[in-house]
């Protein structure tokens, strides 16, 4: 397994470099398309939790990236210098009374795109590990709604999949992906230009 370190500013077009050596690495292990975007999509929304939320974009406090990979997996941890967060006090965002808000389904849409999602805390900040495998695990419960967790009817979604099995998503989740994405290419503009 490899492992690479990053040390970055709590600045916004840090994201870019990870974006950078993210597709490096994609191209030693070939990951498909669509999990190498989830992967890269998570880790974006990992880095602006890490900037916006913990760091609250102080340029005296640092982001800290590993990346362990190898040809069938990729684990992206990020860490930031906040005060550390309750995940569990996160209210769920496919709430109609959450639907419309601009922020708070970052955790949720990592969730949603990678296989595998931990987050510890303490006084000295937030580290969220997100792991991604070449194949995509099959869920092995009857029905994802009775799994205990952070948000009960949370359904692993790839962004890709084709549209037509939309239909088997709540619309709630439909909706929220939606409002999230335009937030995110509006955000990923900015950060390009």
């Amino acid at each position: 397994m490899d492992t690479l370190f990053l040390e970055l500013d709590s600045d916004r077009s840090e994201i870019q470099k990870v974006e950078q050596v993210l597709a490096k690495i994609n191209e030693k292990i070939g990951f498909s398309h669509e999990r190498f975007i989830n992967l890269q999509i998570a880790v974006s929304e990992a880095m602006v939790n890490a900037i916006v939320h913990g760091n609250k974009e102080d340029e005296n406090k640092k982001v800290h990236v590993i990346v362990n990979y190898d040809p069938t997996m990729v684990e992206v941890k990020v860490k930031d210098q906040g005060p550390g967060f309750d995940i569990g006090a996160l209210p769920d965002p496919t709430n109609e009374e959450n639907l419309l808000k601009e922020s708070g389904r970052g955790v949720f849409i990592i969730m949603s795109l990678v296989d595998e999602f931990s987050c510890d805390y303490n006084d000295s900040g937030t580290e969220l590990s997100l792991i991604i495998r070449r194949r995509k695990k099959q869920l092995e419960t009857k029905n994802p709604g009775e799994q205990p967790g952070l948000y009960n009817n949370l359904i692993p979604y790839d962004l890709f999949t084709p549209s037509s099995y939309c239909h088997r998503l709540p619309l709630p989740l439909l909706q929220l992906l939606q409002i999230h994405l335009i937030i995110f290419s509006r955000h990923h503009l900015v950060l390009t230009r």
